[in-house]
């Protein structure tokens, strides 16, 4: 399956996340696809999601998560 994680993170936040990613390809544990963005503003102007003329979406990957605060939608 084809995974992409997806988090909206403080600038301390992604640098921190960056090396835990890091430290995992050191550990040679296979990573997976991760985007970070600084807000969901951002992460919604991206067009991760692509919709046909029929109102089908799709995206590249077989699956998205995306993890991030209610507090950041404000």
């Amino acid at each position: 399956m084809n995974t992409i994680e997806i988090s909206v993170l403080s600038p301390r936040a992604a640098l921190s996340a960056f090396a835990d990613t890091w430290h995992e390809g050191e550990a040679s544990r296979e990573p997976v696809s991760k985007l970070a963005f600084g807000s969901l503003r951002e992460l919604f102007e991206l067009g991760l999601l692509d919709r046909a003329d029929d109102g089908v979406l799709s995206a590249p990957d077989d699956e998205i998560l995306i993890h991030a605060g209610i507090r950041d939608a404000a």
